[in-house]
C-alpha cells in the first residue's frame, strides 16, 4: 500500500525543506500521497509532527541534542537532527534525521497555505522570484531549489569560508556566552590565516554585522558577495570547504552543503552524533579541533591532490546514497517500516 503522508505545517522553518522536498519528490513518482495542513503553535517552531499511514511521527530539528521527553512519548517515531549516540542507544522510538540543509522544490500547494496565513505571508513572498529581488531577500527559496544545491568534483578551484559571528550578549547565559566568543575567535583565526596563505585561491570572510565591524572589520565581504546567490555560485567552483561547528556544537548547513557539491571538506568533530551511512574522518573529511590543525589539514588535501580527489568521489557518492532529499525520505520511510 502507498504511504499517506500528512504534514501538520506549524512554522516557516527553513530546518524543515529536505522533508518537504523528499516527499514531494517521492509524490511525484506516485509513491506516497500527501496533504498539508496548518498546525499553528501546535509544537516548538523547531519542531514538526508528520501522519505517516496512522503512525506519528515527530521530526526534532533543533540545533541543540536535547530530546523533548515529553513530546518523545507521546508519538511513534522521533527523529532526531541533532542525535546523540547515548540518545540512540537508550531510547527505542528515536531514530537520527541526519544533515540537514535548505533545500526546496516547487510546491505550489504549500505556497497556498503560507498565502492564506498572514503570519506566514513573509515566506510566499520569498517564494516568488520577482518580489524576492525587488525587495533583496537574501534567502530566496529560489535560490535553494534542488537543482542549485548540488553539484560534481572539481579538479581545481578556491578554499571556501564565508561565515558570520553570534552576537554573546545576545544569550544570558554564560556558558553560551563563552560558546559564542570561541566560535567567532576560531573562525576570525582561521579566515586571517587562510587568507595569509593562500591569498587569491581563498575565498571567504565574515557578513556585516555590528559585532563583525568591531572585532574584525577587514574580513567582512560585501553584500554582493555574501548573499546566498553568490555563495552556491562559489561552491560551483569551489574545491575545499572549512565547517567549525555551529550554536551548542551542532552542525552546521555548510557541511552538508559541501558534501552536495562534491567537495573535499575540513570540520571540526561530529562523531558524537549518530548520522546516517559511513561517514568517517579521512575519508569524507578531515577534522581539526585548533586553528593550526585546520590549517594543516587543508594543506594535506592541497598538496595530496589524488587523496583529494578520492574524498570529493566518496562525498558525491555519500550525497546520493543518503543525503539527497528523496534519499533521506525513503531512508526515514525505511526505518518507520520497522515498527
Amino acid at each position: 500500500m502507498i504511504p499517506h503522508v500528512i504534514i501538520y505545517f506549524n512554522s516557516t522553518m527553513a530546518h524543515a525543506s529536505q522533508i518537504f522536498t523528499g516527499l514531494e519528490l517521492l509524490k511525484s513518482e506516485g509513491r506516497v500521497t500527501l496533504e498539508y495542513k496548518l498546525a499553528l503553535a501546535e509544537l516548538p517552531n523547531n519542531k514538526m509532527r508528520i501522519d505517516i499511514s496512522g503512525k506519528q511521527v515527530i521530526f526534532d530539528m533543533a540545533d541543540d541534542n536535547v530530546v523533548d521527553l515529553e513530546i518523545y512519548a507521546q508519538c511513534d517515531a522521533y527523529f532526531k537532527r541533532m542525535l546523540l549516540k547515548k540518545d540512540y542507544e537508550r531510547l527505542p522510538k528515536i531514530f537520527p534525521f541526519g544533515l540537514n540543509y535548505s533545500v526546496m522544490v516547487e510546491n505550489p500547494k504549500l505556497n497556498k497555505i503560507w498565502k492564506k496565513t498572514p503570519v506566514l505571508l513573509g515566506y510566499s513572498i520569498k517564494y516568488n522570484k520577482f518580489l524576492s529581488g525587488l525587495m533583496d531577500i537574501n534567502d530566496s527559496i529560489h535560490n535553494v531549489y534542488l537543482e542549485n544545491m548540488e553539484g560534481e568534483p572539481n579538479d581545481s578551484g578556491e578554499i571556501i569560508f564565508g561565515t558570520r559571528l553570534w552576537d554573546p550578549l545576545n544569550n544570558e547565559i554564560d556558558w553560551k556566552k563563552e560558546e559564542r566568543k570561541k566560535i567567532n575567535h576560531q573562525r576570525i583565526a582561521i579566515i586571517r590565516k587562510l587568507k595569509d596563505i593562500y591569498g587569491p585561491q581563498f575565498k571567504g570572510g565574515v557578513e556585516n554585522s555590528q559585532l563583525s565591524k568591531i572585532l574584525c572589520p577587514d574580513l567582512i565581504v560585501n553584500k554582493k558577495e555574501s548573499n546566498k546567490e553568490a555563495y552556491l555560485e562559489s561552491l560551483k567552483k569551489a574545491l575545499i570547504g572549512i565547517a567549525n561547528f555551529g550554536l551548542e556544537g551542532s552542525i552546521g548547513w555548510k557541511f552538508p552543503e559541501y558534501i552536495a557539491h562534491s567537495m573535499a571538506i575540513v570540520s571540526t568533530p561530529i562523531d558524537e552524533f549518530v548520522i546516517h551511512g559511513d561517514l568517517s574522518e579521512g575519508k569524507n573529511f578531515l577534522k581539526f579541533e585548533s586553528v593550526d590543525e585546520c590549517l594543516n589539514a587543508v594543506d594535506t588535501l592541497i598538496s595530496n591532490p589524488a587523496q583529494r580527489k578520492k574524498m570529493q568521489l566518496e562525498n558525491k557518492a555519500y550525497y546520493q546514497r543518503f543525503l539527497h532529499p528523496k534519499r533521506k525520505m525513503e531512508l526515514i520511510l525505511s526505518d518507520l517500516a520497522q515498527l
